[in-house]
């Protein structure tokens, strides 16, 4: 967490775009996917939860909360779940399956998630 204090009449413009991860939408993952994991044990406090993992955009940039709770759901993880007890096999699904997601629901269209012909809506959770 980064913090500036700034007098009430000043600005500052600001690049944080070095920090952010790679674009889960914007680029075909290929060997990148290892980056991704290593730095969801690298920049992680010991005690964030599975929700936090995905939602951080320094380790990918992309998923919000609609996408984090998809994902969880389709995985059978409770977001409160600590990330360190999530093996490398099931980050690196996590994170491949977010991509697709996002990439899929690139457009115009109401975001989709679930592909099932019923009544049910268009997403799991």
């Amino acid at each position: 967490l980064q913090m500036e204090h700034l007098r009430a009449t000043a600005t500052r413009a600001r690049d944080f775009h070095e920090q952010l991860g790679p674009d889960l939408a914007a680029e075909d993952l290929g060997l990148r996917i290892d980056e991704i994991v290593k730095r969801s044990h690298a920049l992680l406090p010991v005690d964030s939860t599975a929700a936090d993992m995905l939602l951080d955009q320094r380790i990918a940039s992309g998923l919000g909360n609609v996408y984090k709770s998809e994902l969880l759901f389709l995985h059978g993880i409770k977001p409160h779940t600590v990330a360190a007890t999530i093996d490398e096999t099931t980050r690196r699904c996590l994170f491949r399956m977010g991509a697709q997601l996002l990439r899929s629901n690139i457009g115009p269209a109401p975001r989709r998630t679930r592909h099932v012909a019923d009544d049910q809506g268009p997403l799991w959770v």
